[in-house]
């Protein structure tokens, strides 16, 4: 039976780059960048871009380390994470982009995989994978979270603003994914005003306008959730008036209304109920003792 790999055999290999994004987190830096040269040792035409936005906590002796197995890097101030990446889209060259996170492990088959499978099928504009879900503690400690898989297949722009049960649109991250470049040239690259959901207006942006998604369900990545993670410390202000922008743009008042029961009404309801079965259970509790309950 013909795999992935046997398939990527038939074509040639065009270059990955890999755009790595990071800002004072050396202490999970490096595992990130290792898990990326596993991937580029199985896959050796690939560039890595770094884009430092100005650490101050041992970030560049890292990069200066490895700058032997670094196409570019750069450290300097930025404005968020979206210009880091614009950056970084603007010295790759690589006709795939893969987008990295500083404080996850990429799988040692993952560019391989996904570029196999883009080759294979010339209409996907982007493929992207499952993860394994890891949540790490201040002391190194790990778990497993239980995390439920996307749908797999072709995803729409009514794929990517349909909430989840955390009221959050999307099951795709940046980090799971291999994206043509020819999609950015047409797209172009984050929206800066964004702090946090970028990339979900970013996906937004090229779903409306034509680009094909696919999700396959194999294993890509370890997503480790560290306790500096910025899904730990988003700001709910923040988070809510981001996320109003992007479905009140792609999705209207449907998706706007959607949002706002997820977020808002559904979990007062939910707390006003257990607050109610609270408040009959003391209630019933003196008429079962009479009874002899």
């Amino acid at each position: 039976m013909e795999t992935v790999f046997s398939r990527l055999a038939r074509h040639s290999h065009p270059l990955i780059s890999v755009i790595l994004v990071t800002h004072n987190r050396a202490e999970y830096l490096e595992r990130a960048l290792l898990a990326i040269f596993a991937a580029v040792k199985e896959y050796p035409n690939t560039e890595v871009i770094v884009i430092d936005g100005g650490s101050t906590d041992g970030t560049v002796d890292l990069l200066h380390q490895y700058t032997p197995r670094i196409a570019y890097w750069r450290s300097e101030p930025d404005s968020s994470v979206g210009e880091a990446v614009n950056k970084g889209l603007a010295r790759a060259h690589g006709e795939f982009i893969h987008l990295a996170a500083d404080d996850d492990e990429i799988y040692p088959s993952a560019l391989r995989m996904m570029a196999a499978f883009l080759l294979d099928q010339p209409e996907v504009d982007s493929v992207w994978g499952e993860a394994e879900f890891i949540q790490e503690d201040s002391r190194g400690g790990m778990r497993e979270l239980e995390w439920a898989p996307a749908r797999t297949g072709r995803w729409h722009l009514k794929d990517i603003i349909t909430l989840d049960d955390w009221g959050f649109p999307s099951g795709i991250w940046p980090e799971h994914q291999l994206t043509r470049r020819r999609t950015f040239v047409r797209f172009g690259g984050f929206d800066t005003s964004f702090k946090y959901f970028g990339y979900i207006d970013l996906f937004c942006r090229q779903t409306r306008g034509g680009a094909v998604f696919e999700h396959i369900p194999e294993i890509v990545i370890r997503r480790i959730f560290t306790p500096r993670s910025d899904i730990f410390n988003q700001p709910v202000a923040t988070v809510d008036r981001e996320l109003t922008r992007i479905l009140w743009s792609y999705g209207g008042v449907t998706s706007l209304s959607q949002f706002w029961y997820r977020r808002n009404l559904k979990h007062k309801l939910a707390a006003a109920w257990n607050k109610l079965l609270t408040a009959t259970r003391e209630l019933r509790h003196p008429i079962r003792t009479l009874k002899g309950a």
